[in-house]
């Protein structure tokens, strides 16, 4: 019996390793692409009608949520520019836009449009989950915590290893965001000062 469970532990502790593995590898790909890769991309903003004619859930509920986090993260970000001199906006707006393209499901568009008001528009948390919900606020907490990681020395390398379990592991949606967040980035490389 002590054989059977110490084999079953075993099996599922190679099966968790993997995804891991999985996630460390995607994680540090996108971060090796978005410092090495230069793609020459013009910052045009992509309208709310863009975004809403990508989604897949078009009820009125969905589209007035992706409606209402459009008009607050572009008056969020309204005084902020990209290095490339447009709108900050047009970064939610972009990662929006690839959320809704792949499929994903409303909170975690509205969460793409949000992901930087928090952090960089100084919007409290308690407004995020009041004006949308708590679990539009859960995953722009998630993406801010993926934001903040770093790879300097073993120490740091594993605590950011263990934020970015924690984050993933409440909600997928969570890197996946992060990653369409690090795309655009990637793609707007060029206008980065180097």
């Amino acid at each position: 019996m002590q054989r059977n469970v110490e084999s079953v532990a075993t099996v599922h502790l190679h099966h968790c390793l993997n995804a891991v593995s999985i996630l460390c590898l995607v994680h540090r790909f996108v971060n090796l692409a978005l410092h090495a890769y230069h793609v020459e991309m013009t910052e045009s903003l992509r309208s709310l009608e863009q975004i809403c004619s990508e989604m897949q859930a078009k009820d009125a509920v969905s589209v007035a949520l992706i409606s209402k986090a459009y008009a607050f993260s572009k008056n969020a970000h309204a005084e902020q520019k990209r290095f490339s001199g447009a709108s900050y906006f047009v970064h939610p707006a972009e990662v929006a836009y690839s959320l809704a393209r792949i499929g994903m499901d409303p909170a975690t568009i509205a969460a793409g449009l949000l992901h930087d008001v928090v952090e960089d528009a100084h919007i409290a948390e308690q407004v995020i989950s009041t004006e949308f919900s708590p679990e539009v606020l859960s995953l722009v907490q998630g993406v801010t915590t993926l934001g903040t990681l770093k790879y300097r020395g073993v120490e740091r390398h594993t605590e950011s290893l263990r934020k970015l379990f924690a984050a993933t592991a409440q909600d997928i949606r969570v890197l996946i965001i992060k990653l369409m967040d690090r795309l655009h980035n990637m793609k707007t490389l060029s206008h980065v000062k180097k």
